[in-house]
């Protein structure tokens, strides 16, 4: 049977959240098993066998409640369900589910919306008729009553999920109506629903425009802002709704760059004005049933960032519904305040506002439900309220917990750690290992000999010795003190002897007593003698002293010692008593054998020689014996009993033993041993009011335990952590800004990968996607709220709005991510005293500010401590490091010594510069080298960063800036075309640069190396460098070692530096492990020319149902495959089933189009981002460029996706390694014989064939008469012809040669034979003059010429016989030509003036023709003549004005000759003139001392008059008596815009007065006598509100005298000037505010400024008076109040009036807004009454220490309307009687 089903295929990732989504299926009412749903399902990415899993399911009916069961099957990792037809069988909404089940676990894969259509088929198609409102009305009354009826009598009503809905709106229609800002642009005619947008092109959300569009040099962004254009857009989309009572619908908008208005079928619901944080609007009463229409106005005015921002709804958009007619339950906050003390205890708090939509009273219960990692429940408690109607109550729930599962990091270095321990070192008999991990093996265990006496030995009276392995072995147990043990048995053929001694010993044992002992040395596998045992012989050379006694000596070969055990004699009596030994370090050793005189030596010999007399004496060098291989493995085999490991020995000195001691605290949880971090729960809350009850959606969160040290650092689950952490920017390379998780997720991998664990949200809070993220990967996040406060760093950024609206950033911000464990710090700005453009803050305004955002983070929580970056700490942001927890400090120089109260760390560091493959500035390219030695002036190289981090034990750890290069901040460069940042460790591409494996050596424990640079270069000495973190290395050029280094010989860069010969092949470097084990290897080959592309890409498979990106490296490569370190060819990209999204190549200074389809290489690699088109199949990509075989490679598009994983690692010998063959094939060279022409003489125009022979040629170069002239394309070996004409007859006189030389692409063959062609002239060119307009003409009239031509290609124009003029635009099939000239000049011949022309055919040449005669005229029958020059004085000085006067005649022109030469010609002069005045300075002295000579000469068109005689003017260059203003006046003084002012200035020696308006030289005016009168008005009001100062300079020439004093002139706008006056003012109390009318003013603008130098919009009015609430002043203190007169949006005048608000209380209004808070009273009253009211609210709270220390007060009168009094709010009153 056929199966025609139709299957919707869905994928399920268990690792992320599960979204509801609508199934855009058409259900049919007459279907029967018509759908099957597949779920795909995935954990990470990678497929989960669903074997032994059950799938279950439901379709539940909306309209009517029936809910259908659904039964399934798994296969593989897929679900599958099919619908019955009971699930069709009613038209309307549906709702489907799909769980699968696996024991006691049970987990819900798919939730998902539909509708089910009427068929036609159906006997009632639409319902018979409609409710009126008030029947609706009625219905909905009797099922409320009849629900209220079942609740009474205990039948369960339903169970039902406060969240409905949740649709993510991504498709939206958009319109960029400029890429500038218009503040005048206010349109709203695009939000309305009707509105046409069908030209508007469909856009993905999120979107960023910004990134779309060209790099634009000229862009107000500048280069900070990567020069891409903001502006203003519009985004429309519609969604449909079915609305219903009960129900809440919520845009929510995760982010939206910069300042948003949001329109629901054309009403405004909310506006934005930060670009970073979610916010969202209830849109309920603005939705309707059906369509509606949702359009976002943004608008981003630059410049308003620092960096690049992106521009548009750059986050996710999504509809909320939610049910809300019962309680609501919103902002869920789940805290573990148990944890930090004990990390088994898990007991959860989860708090949350419960909000009464019932419309009455209802009493709650509410039921919290906590789930593992793995869904099962572990936890659940109740908690219940009484709400009234309306109102919202705090809830909190207590679940107790054991053993939570701990979230912690992806640190491999740190897991490691973990894993492996420190190591420990302890000796004894027993010994403990405390703390130890299991099954670790011992290290370096030793056991050290003893030997012992039972007494004291005398000559008659022997004690033998025991030592340790007398019986031939030594038994070593390892226990773990109970049951469990291991024992070792260790041979002891020679046994285990030991000497106690005073000093020199090799052991101490734990009594303090030293030992020379021999000892077996397990790690390195020896038995080590140091103790020797010797029979005392008699036939040693004796000899004989002693004072008391015979003592006998001698000495003893190997030996040293100071002390022996002899079994009959003994050192403990001494040397003077019978039976004493003594030895010195001189191998000697003396026996006291008998007392003085009674015995001889002989006797002593006998002695020797009857008795069997040993010592135990210490070897003057040790003896090394290999214990046996069963020792040493039955030795491997010992491992540690955790927590605590015993080991002991019996008869020995002692042991020493070194173990893996664990890091972690004694009760931190096997969950930090796990590989995977994310170890997050969820909590869901349900509300039972009756019989009803509502599930929240769950909300997700961790266990873990965060604590900062001032003197030792960070600790996360109470293990000591080093923040090894980047700054990130929020773009994501050539995507902008717009957030995608896929790229997200490839981000963190590649930091992570690096040995990152912690990141720093620069420097705005980012989206949801990427916390989550980091929550999910186990990965530290510093969220930081602000980059700037009140004061703004760009004019046009969030600094505008701060004080307005920083509270909802806050709010919106925290609200999202209190519950991710991966945020540790919150951080209220960065840098805030740094590139502050309208000013900076006041020392109380800062602090003021600082305070305020850091109370608004804790009021929301108070768990996470605060921070910011600092980079100034130790001077005026001191007091800010003293408000925040955790004190962070930016670069200067690595200095971790500041505020030394509290934890410090780096926040941000290091600002090193690089660019990815480039190994030596580039100033021509922009790129700066790879090695790390380049860092801007304020920062430090990478490793000296690092280094001082990872050693400072007081330091947290740091954060490097930054972790990806970004768009924006191309700093050192700051100029176009450098558009983005130079800093990152990886480029915008996500290629890692060389410092990338630095860190990786310093922050990852996995093996690596790395070797830089690359090893394609063309000769000389390289400076190599390897980065790893490998006990040693080895570096090999074509298999010969360079050398091998430790870890000890690691440079100050933490690189091993080599120097390489250069020599073309293979360069290999190794890594190995402390004994020798190759573990890490990198090698580079020479590359060859380039060949190919090379495509690889980041995914093998993409889920068609997610928005994931595939990211397709291109490699530019040779032959072999090795890449082209050098190579920058363009490159183009083709996508078939997908689309690219854009193109990169990590170079700061390449402004090719990010979202176009090509891009250059940059070091022999580029990126292109791509996203599929949502159907099954494949994804082609390929990329092209010219010369080179194209890459191309394929992705399949399916159900889910699948990362690319690596090759597994394979090492090569190096000292054999492969050698890559870089030569290029030789081609045959091409070739062209047989070369022939069908004519060797050709008219003009004439075809002439070519017929040649080609071979290995691709194309053909014709040269013409010795050059290049064209070019043959697509040539094909064989015979081959070429047609050509000549269009002219050359240089040559016709003569032309021709030859071919042919090509094989770039390489060329011999020139062939040069072939001649005569042209022939038989029509030769000619011209002859047709028409002249006019052959009696005026000087300068323009005259018409017309030539008849043939077969030419260029006129000559001879006037008077000469070339005059070349027409060259003439061409052989012109037969007619007209120009028009005009002449300038009379000519020599009395304006006589010949004409003729000339023909010319390149170089041939036609008959002149005959010569025509035109006459000229001057125009004036007079020449023109000088009558007369005055000139006002004839000496001055340098720069002095000079007045000329010239009386003339019939003149057009005039020339000025200074010194003989021409200096000034002046041709505003007309005939009718019969005077010409000007002034004029001389600005040097001349050649002649200052004497100059002036001459003047007239002109009449070209006609010259007589220059006329020449004038001496003597110029100085000093002045005798300095130029001075007196004094000046002006009338008036204060005077309405634009009405002149007259200024009189009094001077002395001065020749002019230059006007000063405050403080600009303005107007330069000559003096009139001592006394120059000035008129002048004023148009604007200047920067000081109307108030200008005004000031003049004199000068005498260039000579330049004292600025006068200044004076004040006072502008105004209106005739009648506002004046303000403000009553007194007392705290708490409203206060009227009047003023007099200003002329023309239609409105009025009021801000008040508080003390703490907050400014705030009071509002507008058209009356002469305002009241100021008393909630505005409730604070005593200097307040200042503006007044604006407006006329519509113009400023007429504005008048600022300062006035004090007086009271003795410091008042605040409580959180709620219900009441005040009595914060702090200052008074000095003896009796006291605190009022009822203050502002018209109850005061109701005596805050903390509200009255403390308050001495003066007696008696204090509480108003009844007090419910709270602070702790030690009257503490230390020692006054105080009473309180009532």
């Amino acid at each position: 049977m056929t199966d025609i089903t139709t299957t919707l295929t869905y994928t399920a990732d268990l690792t992320r959240p599960l979204r509801r989504m609508n199934i855009p299926a058409l259900f049919i009412t007459d279907a029967r098993r018509a759908h099957r749903i597949t779920v795909t399902v995935l954990r990470a990415g990678n497929p989960v066998d669903l074997g032994g899993t059950a799938v279950s399911g439901t379709v539940k009916h909306l309209r009517t409640g029936t809910t259908i069961p659904l039964s399934g099957s798994a296969q593989g990792s897929i679900a599958s369900v099919t619908l019955p037809p009971a699930a069709y069988a009613q038209p309307g909404d549906i709702e489907i589910y799909v769980t699968l089940t696996s024991g006691d676990v049970q987990n819900c894969i798919f939730a998902a919306t539909g509708c089910v259509f009427p068929s036609s088929t159906d006997r009632v198609a639409d319902v018979p008729g409609f409710y009126s409102l008030a029947a609706l009305q009625e219905q909905f009354s009797s099922l409320d009553a009849r629900l209220r009826a079942l609740e009474e009598i205990g039948i369960p009503v339903t169970t039902a999920d406060q969240l409905v809905s949740a649709v993510t709106l991504d498709s939206w229609k958009f319109n960029l109506i400029s890429a500038t800002a218009n503040a005048a642009y206010s349109s709203t005619a695009e939000a309305a629903a009707g509105f046409d947008d069908a030209s508007w092109r469909t856009v993905s959300v999120p979107h960023d425009w910004s990134v779309e569009l060209e790099f634009n040099s000229s862009s107000p962004a500048t280069y900070e802002g990567g020069y891409l254009d903001g502006g203003d857009a519009w985004y429309r989309t519609t969604v449909s709704v079915n609305k219903q009572n009960g129900r809440r619908y919520v845009l929510c908008f995760d982010g939206v760059y910069m300042e948003s208005t949001v329109y629901v079928n054309g009403q405004q619901v909310h506006k934005n004005y930060y670009g970073y944080n979610p916010f969202a609007a209830d849109v309920t009463e603005q939705m309707v049933s059906g369509v509606n229409t949702i359009a976002v106005f943004v608008r981003n005015e630059q410049p308003s960032s620092r960096w690049y921002s992106g521009s548009g709804m750059i986050r996710p958009v999504e509809l909320v519904t939610l049910l809300d007619d019962q309680i609501r339950m919103e902002n869920i906050r789940v805290t573990t305040p148990k944890l930090d003390s004990d990390l088994t205890n898990g007991e959860t708090v989860v708090a949350f506002d419960a909000v009464n939509k019932t419309g009455a009273e209802a009493s709650a219960t509410f039921t919290v439900d906590l789930y593992d990692p793995d869904g099962a429940k572990v936890g659940t408690a109740d908690a219940s309220a009484v709400i009234a109607a309306g109102e919202t109550q705090n809830v909190s729930a207590t679940v107790a917990y054991r053993s939570p599962k701990l979230w912690h990091i992806s640190d491999a270095q740190q897991r490691d750690s973990i894993a492996n321990g420190k190591s420990a070192s302890v000796s004894g008999n027993p010994l403990t290992c405390e703390n130890a991990l299991a099954g670790k093996p011992l290290g370096a265990l030793h056991v050290w000999g003893k030997s012992t006496q039972n007494g004291v030995p005398t000559p008659t009276a022997p004690v033998p010795i025991v030592s340790a392995g007398d019986g031939g072995t030594v038994a070593v147990t390892v226990s773990d003190g109970a049951d469990n043990s291991q024992t070792l048995t260790l041979q002891t053929p020679n046994n285990l002897p030991g000497i106690p001694v005073t000093s020199g010993g090799n052991y101490t044992d734990e009594s303090g007593q030293q030992w020379v002992c021999d000892e077996v040395d397990l790690a390195r596998g020896l038995y080590v003698q140091r103790v020797t045992k010797i029979k005392v012989l008699s036939s040693l050379a004796w000899q004989t002293t002693g004072i008391a006694v015979d003592r006998y000596f001698a000495w003893f070969s190997g030996i040293y010692t100071s002390n022996v055990l002899c079994t009959h004699f003994s050192t403990a009596p001494g040397a003077e008593t019978v039976g004493g030994a003594i030895a010195n370090r001189n191998n000697l050793i003396g026996f006291a054998y008998a007392a003085k005189g009674t015995s001889t030596l002989d006797d002593f010999k006998a002695f020797l020689d009857a008795n069997d007399v040993y010592v135990w004496a210490a070897l003057e060098s040790p003896t090394e014996t290999a214990l046996s291989a069963a020792e040493i493995a039955a030795y491997k085999a010992l491992t540690t009993y955790a927590p605590t490991t015993v080991i002991s020995a019996s008869g020995v000195a002692g042991l020493a033993a070194s173990y893996q001691q664990s890091i972690l605290p004694s009760n931190a949880p096997t969950a930090l041993l796990t590989a995977s971090p994310a170890n997050l729960y969820e909590a869901q809350l349900s509300a039972k009011v009756g019989n009803r009850v509502q599930r929240s959606k769950r909300v997700t969160y961790g266990y873990r335990s965060i604590r900062f040290d001032k003197d030792t650092g960070f600790y996360l689950n109470g293990v000591h952590t080093k923040l090894k952490g980047v700054c990130v920017h929020h773009d994501g390379g050539c995507i902008g800004a717009a957030e995608n998780r896929s790229a997200i997720e490839r981000q963190v991998d590649i930091l992570t990968a690096m040995g990152c664990n912690a990141i720093r949200l620069t420097h705005n809070p980012f989206g949801a996607a990427y916390l989550d993220v980091c929550q999910r990967k186990g990965v530290l996040l510093v969220e930081e709220l602000f980059d700037g406060w009140t004061k703004s760093k760009k004019q046009k950024d969030f600094g505008r709005y701060f004080t307005d609206h920083y509270s909802e950033v806050v709010t919106s911000t925290i609200h999202r991510d209190w519950n991710n464990p991966a945020v540790i710090m919150w951080s209220l700005g960065n840098e805030v005293r740094t590139n502050l453009t309208l000013g900076d803050y006041s020392s109380s305004e800062i602090v003021n500010v600082c305070t305020m955002v850091n109370n608004a983070v804790k009021a929301l929580d108070a768990t996470r401590p605060t921070t910011m970056g600092n980079n100034a700490p130790g001077g005026n942001l001191s007091a800010l490091m003293a408000i925040v927890d955790v004190v962070g400090i930016n670069y200067n120089s690595n200095n971790q010594t500041y505020q030394t109260d509290r934890p410090i760390y780096g926040s941000e560091t290091t600002s090193a510069l690089s660019s990815r493959g480039v190994y030596a500035t580039d100033s021509a390219n922009m790129a700066y080298p790879s090695y790390d030695n380049k860092a801007v002036s304020w920062g430090n190289t990478a490793a000296e960063t690092v280094n001082a981090y990872l050693s400072s034990a007081r330091s947290c750890g740091h954060f490097v800036w930054t972790g990806f290069d970004y768009l924006g901040e191309p700093t050192e460069w700051n100029k176009y075309p450098a558009k983005s940042s130079y800093f990152g460790i990886v480029d915008t591409c996500g290629f890692p640069k060389d410092i990338y494996f630095m860190y990786q050596s310093m922050w990852d424990s996995r093996p690596m190396i790395h070797i830089l640079p690359h090893w394609t270069h063309e000769s000389g000495n390289i400076d190599v460098w390897l980065y790893s973190n490998c006990a040693s290395v080895e570096l090999f050029l074509n298999g010969t070692s360079l050398g091998k280094k430790a870890l000890s010989q690691r440079g100050t860069k933490n690189q091993y530096a080599y120097t390489a010969a250069y020599a073309a092949g293979t360069i290999v470097a190794n890594g190995y492990d402390a004994s020798g084990n190759l573990i890490a290897q990198d090698i580079q080959y020479t590359a060859g020319t380039p060949a190919k592309l090379s495509l690889s890409a980041d995914k093998t498979s993409v889920g068609i149902g997610t928005d994931d990106l595939v990211y397709i490296t291109c490699d530019v490569v040779d032959k072999n495959g090795t890449r082209c370190p050098n190579a920058d060819n363009s490159v183009t990209f083709t996508v078939t089933g997908g689309s690219i999204v854009g193109t990169d190549n990590g170079h700061g200074a390449n402004v090719e189009k990010l979202s176009g389809s090509t891009h250059s290489a940059f070091s022999g690699k580029c990126l292109c981002v791509v996203k599929h088109d949502g159907a099954s199949g494949t994804m082609k990509i390929t990329a092209t460029a010219n010369g080179l075989t194209a890459g191309t490679i394929s992705v399949t598009k399916g159900d889910s996706t699948v990362k690319a994983s690596a090759p597994a690692a394979s090492f090569i010998d190096a000292t054999n390694p492969p050698r890559r063959d870089t030569s290029e094939p030789t081609e045959p060279a091409p070739t062209i014989s047989a070369i022939s022409a069908d004519k060797t003489t050709a008219a003009l125009n004439e075809e002439i064939t070519f017929t040649m022979t080609v071979k290995n040629t691709t194309s053909i170069r014709v040269y013409i008469d010795g050059s290049v002239n064209r070019y043959i394309y697509d040539v094909k070996d064989g015979a081959t012809t070429f047609q050509m004409s000549f269009s002219t007859l050359g240089s040559n006189g016709g003569v032309r040669t021709v030859a071919f030389q042919p090509y094989n692409g770039n390489t060329p063959g011999a020139m062939s034979d040069t072939k001649t062609i005569t042209i022939s002239v038989a029509n030769k060119p000619r011209v002859e003059l047709l028409k002249i307009s006019n052959q009696n003409a005026t000087l300068g009239e323009n005259i018409t010429f017309t030539l008849r031509i043939k077969n030419a290609t260029k006129v000559l124009m001879y006037i008077d016989g000469s070339v005059n003029r070349r027409f060259e635009n003439i061409t052989p099939d012109m037969t007619e030509y007209t120009f028009t000239m005009a002449f300038s000049s009379l000519g020599n011949n009395g304006g006589k003036r010949t004409i003729a022309f000339q023909a010319y055919n390149g170089a041939v040449g036609g008959d002149k023709t005959t010569a025509t005669t035109i006459s000229l005229m001057s125009g004036s029958s007079a020449a023109p003549v000088i009558a007369n020059v005055k000139i006002d004085k004839t000496t001055a000085v340098l720069g002095e004005q000079i007045k000329f006067t010239v009386y003339l005649d019939n003149a057009t022109k005039l020339l000025m000759y200074v010194d003989g030469q021409v200096n000034r010609r002046f041709e505003d002069v007309t005939t009718s003139m019969s005077k010409y005045e000007f002034t004029m300075s001389f600005s040097s002295l001349g050649n002649n001392g200052g004497v100059r000579t002036i001459q003047f000469q007239p002109y009449n068109g070209t006609t010259a008059g007589e220059k006329f005689k020449a004038y001496t003017i003597t110029l100085t260059t000093t002045v005798v008596n300095k130029p001075e203003v007196v004094n000046f006046t002006m009338n008036p003084s204060r005077v309405k815009l634009n009405v002149p002012v007259t200024f009189t200035v009094n001077t002395k020696n001065a020749t002019k007065v230059v006007l000063y308006v405050d403080g600009k030289a303005n107007t330069s005016y000559p003096t009139t006598g001592d006394a120059t009168v000035i008129e002048r008005a004023f148009a604007s009001l200047g920067s000081g509100n109307g108030v200008r100062t005004i000031q003049f300079k004199p000068y005498y020439g260039t000579t330049a005298g004292e600025l006068s004093p200044a004076q004040s002139l006072t502008l105004y706008v209106t005739d009648d000037p506002l004046t303000v006056t403000v009553p007194a003012a007392k705290q708490g109390d409203d206060l009227t505010v009047t003023w007099t009318a200003a002329g023309g003013a239609a409105k009025y603008q009021l801000l008040l400024t508080t003390p703490d130098g907050t400014a705030a919009l009071l509002g507008e009015t058209a009356a002469l008076n305002y009241t100021v609430p008393g909630l505005k002043l409730l604070q005593p203190g200097d307040y200042t109040i503006t007044i604006k007169a407006l006329s519509g949006n113009t400023e007429l005048e504005s008048v600022n009036k300062a006035f004090t608000v007086t009271g003795d209380f410091v008042f605040a209004v409580r959180d709620d807004s219900t009441g005040i808070v009595v914060v702090k009273y200052n008074g000095t009253a003896s009796t006291l009454t605190v009022p009822n009211t203050v502002a018209g609210l109850p005061v109701v709270e005596i805050g903390a220490q509200a009255f403390e220390g308050n001495t003066k007060l007696k008696s204090v009168t509480l108003p009844a309307t007090i419910e709270i009094i602070g702790r030690r709010a009257f503490a230390e009153c020692k006054n105080l009687l009473e309180v009532k």
